[in-house]
């Protein structure tokens, strides 16, 4: 449609020249300035439109991704805080204690900002990996409560599942040591009012 139109235009321009210039040709020079000075004007207004869109597009782009690493520093840095420093709970099966640190995790914010398309391939796919751990950690508790929460506890299925939530919070742990090294975020010790 827009290719129909400049050619409409050209072949109009090129017509109009054509007959001033067979029965006015004193005209034709004015003409020619006017047309010269009226496509210039327009391209300069388009020129300069583009760029304001584009300065625009790029400062949005700049703001959204600078919104997205914020998201991802806190909820890193809380679900280090809750990993690394939560209180673990005391469970007595027999003689035998076992400390489990026993609490569901989210993180949100992180698959939101693995979608956002504002990260390399690479950090998306971390991401999503350690929020598919963070899920299977969370089922990882609910068999302990589940293995807990029988009236006698095999000791061995208890034990299993603590082993495994802690190689599973272990390996979380790595990995948002190692995705904030990637993403060049430094993960905050404390959040603000806590």
């Amino acid at each position: 449609m827009t290719s129909l139109i400049i050619l409409a235009a050209l072949l109009l321009g090129v017509s109009y020249t054509v007959t001033l210039r067979r029965r006015q040709p004193a005209r034709l020079w004015e003409w020619l300035h006017g047309l010269v000075a009226t496509v210039l004007s327009v391209l300069l207004g388009v020129a300069t439109a583009f760029g304001v869109y584009n300065t625009q597009q790029r400062s949005a782009e700049r703001r959204e991704e600078q919104r997205f690493r914020f998201l991802v520093q806190q909820e890193l840095s809380e679900l280090r805080r809750l990993l690394k420093h939560g209180e673990s709970a005391q469970l007595m099966i027999g003689a035998t204690e076992l400390r489990p640190l026993i609490t569901f995790l989210q993180a949100p914010a992180l698959e939101i900002a693995a979608q956002s398309g504002q990260f390399s391939d690479v950090d998306t796919a971390n991401m999503f990996h350690m929020a598919r751990k963070i899920k299977t950690y969370n089922v990882e508790v609910q068999f302990l409560i589940a293995a807990v929460n029988v009236p006698t506890p095999d000791l061995g299925r208890v034990v299993f599942a603590v082993k495994n939530m802690e190689t599973t919070r272990k390996s979380i742990l790595e990995d948002i040591e190692m995705e904030s090294r990637r993403l060049g975020i430094q993960l905050v010790e404390h959040l603000p009012g806590t």
